[in-house]
Order: C-alpha cells, then sequence, then structure tokens
C-alpha cells in the first residue's frame, strides 16, 4: 500500500457517510441555531456529522492528532505531528435554504502541511479526494477522474467567489485583477474543486475567519492536483498557529497564482485597514 492510501480511503469513506447523514437531515427536517460571536448556523446534521467522524477517526488512528468544527478545542491535536482537521457539514447557510453548495470535508495535516483530503458533495454525489504522492481524483456516476490544473493563461480569468458575506475588501482585489467572470460558489471546498476541474482559474476569499478545517483537505486536494494555496500576501496557509488564516485565500492554477500574486499581495496590503469580510 502507497503512504497515505489507507489515510485517503478512510477520508474519502468518512466524508461520503457524513454525507449521507446530512442527506437524512434534510428529508427528515432540522433545527438551526446561530452560533455566538455571528459564526455562522449550525444544525443537528452538523453535530451529528462531527460526532461520527471523530468516533470513526479515534476508532481508526487513535494516536493522531484531531481538530473538528463543532467540538471545542482543547488544544490537544497541537502536540502531535499528524492531525486530522474536519468540516463535517461546510456551507450550512447553502444546507439550511435549501441548497447542493455544502460538502463534507476530511483532512490529514503532517508536520503542519495538508497530506490527504476529501470534499464531497452530497447533494450532487460528487467526491473530490487526493493523498500525497496518490494524485487528486474526481469521483462521479462511478467514474474516477484523475485531477490536473490546466496550465498556461487563460483568455478570460473565472475566479470562485462567496455566494454570500461579500466585503469591500474582496471587491477591490477582484477590481484590481481586470476583467473577469465570478463564479459563486458556497462552500471552500467546492471553490478548489472548481479550479481542480479547470472550471475556474483562482478563488479568491477575503475573510479573516475561514479556518484550519475550511482548509485543510481542500488544499491537500489542490496541491496534488498542481495547484497553490496561499494567503493574500503571498505567505503560506499556516496550520500551526491560530485556528483561523488571518490573512484571507488565494488559491488558483499553478501557473495564474504565478502570474497575480504580486498583484494580488500589493492590493491586499494597501487593503490593510479596510474591515474584512465577515466569511468569504
Amino acid at each position: 500500500m502507497e503512504p497515505y492510501e489507507r489515510e485517503a480511503q478512510w477520508a474519502a469513506r468518512l466524508a461520503r457517510e457524513a454525507g449521507a447523514i446530512t442527506l437524512r437531515h434534510r428529508v427528515a427536517g432540522f433545527s438551526v441555531v446561530d452560533k455566538p460571536d455571528d459564526e455562522g448556523p449550525v444544525t443537528a446534521a452538523d453535530r451529528e456529522c462531527d460526532a461520527f467522524i471523530r468516533a470513526e477517526l479515534t476508532r481508526g488512528f487513535p494516536a493522531d492528532g484531531l481538530l473538528t468544527e463543532e467540538t471545542p478545542d482543547d488544544g490537544a491535536w497541537r502536540k502531535s505531528a499528524r492531525v486530522w482537521m474536519v468540516d463535517p457539514l461546510d456551507g450550512t447557510k447553502e444546507f439550511v435554504k435549501g441548497g447542493d453548495d455544502f460538502a463534507c470535508m476530511v483532512g490529514l495535516c503532517l508536520d503542519g502541511v495538508p497530506v490527504v483530503g476529501a470534499v464531497y458533495r452530497p447533494a450532487l454525489d460528487v467526491l473530490f479526494w487526493a493523498g500525497r504522492g496518490l494524485g487528486a481524483f474526481l469521483e462521479r456516476d462511478g467514474v474516477r477522474t484523475p485531477l490536473h490544473v490546466p496550465r498556461g493563461q487563460p483568455e478570460h480569468l473565472v475566479v470562485a467567489v462567496t455566494r454570500s458575506h461579500r466585503g469591500e475588501k474582496l471587491e477591490r482585489i477582484l477590481a484590481g485583477l481586470g476583467p473577469l467572470t465570478e463564479f459563486p460558489s458556497g462552500s471552500v471546498g467546492l471553490k478548489i474543486g472548481l479550479i481542480a476541474t479547470g472550471v475556474a482559474h483562482a478563488y479568491i476569499n477575503g475573510s479573516s475567519r475561514t479556518c484550519l478545517w475550511d482548509t485543510c483537505g481542500p488544499e491537500a486536494i489542490l496541491r496534488e492536483a498542481g495547484g497553490h494555496m496561499t494567503d493574500l500576501l503571498g505567505g503560506p496557509v499556516r496550520y500551526d498557529a491560530g485556528l483561523k488564516h488571518p490573512h484571507g485565500l488565494f488559491c488558483a492554477t499553478a501557473d495564474v497564482h504565478a502570474a497575480l500574486k504580486d498583484r494580488v499581495a500589493d492590493t491586499a496590503r494597501k487593503l490593510a485597514a479596510l474591515p474584512l469580510a465577515d466569511r468569504s
């Protein structure tokens, strides 16, 4: 078995099975409450998926650290070189509204670097997954397709953006990139999927509130597909500091990232004094 093959298989299975839980809740109905500090809504589906994935990872990888969105952080994961980071239901607002832009996401970091990721879109039965050295893949309609981001510069730039909660920072960064087409989507992981499948060339996130569990699995997929994820200033996305990414995200194909990173960083520095969007 290749390194990380077992972990990738587990991540994919758990994302799929969590997705089945979300769909059962959608059929049966669910209550919604708002988290404190304007952190967004949470449902019984979020909590059941969180508990299910935690229990399975604890059983399968008892020595690994574990950080999940719906379980209070006790900091114990910081003592481990291997840490699973889980967003059991990314895009809860879209889930609540009855949309299909939500995903179940499982990722694994080794020494602060994402090495395994699975992003499952339950409403459409679409799975993205990757493992270091294994490649990145899309599974849909029983077919597995290797993922490789497009090469070269596009004639017309397509940028994935948040479907809601836009702020001035995001608007002005987008304006600084010149003519482009925006592709709105609800989940961070699904926006990364748009890049990996060639639907979009980049994803701009102007928020200071995006968390480690939002990006760990997606970054592993983007890395294996040949793309890049940094913060808006061009620095690495960190998994060994706070729980949130304070400088937003710039994700893109390798060639688009290289061409635009300085422009994005310059604009982000000029706008550093502006309030960041609540969520991107």
